[in-house]
């Protein structure tokens, strides 16, 4: 596994992101598509989907540092990436796990990235978070 500094250029749904990663060095891979490790979020074309795009962009505005964490196993890629996006785990600057904290607000469930059919939240979540 590996551990990077990346600053959040965007949010493209509930749950990927846009970021510009700091491998060391002085070298930057920019505008890097990022898929939330270990959860699904409603789709932009679900009910909910749009709601759940704009909470994460106001946890996420642009210019948030974030930690990431590479999850990959072994060396296939499959395990790395997400319709050309990277799976990563990411830390919030107060060192809460973002993934983890979505799924307690209830705006996404666990997903191994897998399984079929992909789970979904329900919606509307409800008042207090969590499903």
């Amino acid at each position: 596994m590996y551990v990077y500094r990346a600053v959040v250029a965007g949010v493209h749904d509930g749950d990927t992101i846009t970021a510009d990663v700091d491998l060391g060095w002085d070298i930057w891979r920019r505008t890097t598509h990022i898929r939330l490790a270990g959860i699904s979020a409603r789709e932009l074309s679900q009910p909910g989907g749009e709601e759940a795009a704009a909470h994460l962009a106001g946890v996420l505005p642009a210019g948030t540092e974030l930690v990431v964490q590479s999850v990959k196993t072994g060396h296939d890629p499959a395990t790395a990436t997400s319709f050309e996006r990277y799976v990563l785990a990411c830390t919030l600057p107060d060192g809460r796990d973002l993934s983890q904290m979505l799924i307690a607000e209830g705006w996404a469930v666990a997903w191994d990235g897998r399984s079929k059919p992909t789970p979904y939240p329900y919606w509307p979540i409800s008042a207090e978070g969590g499903t």
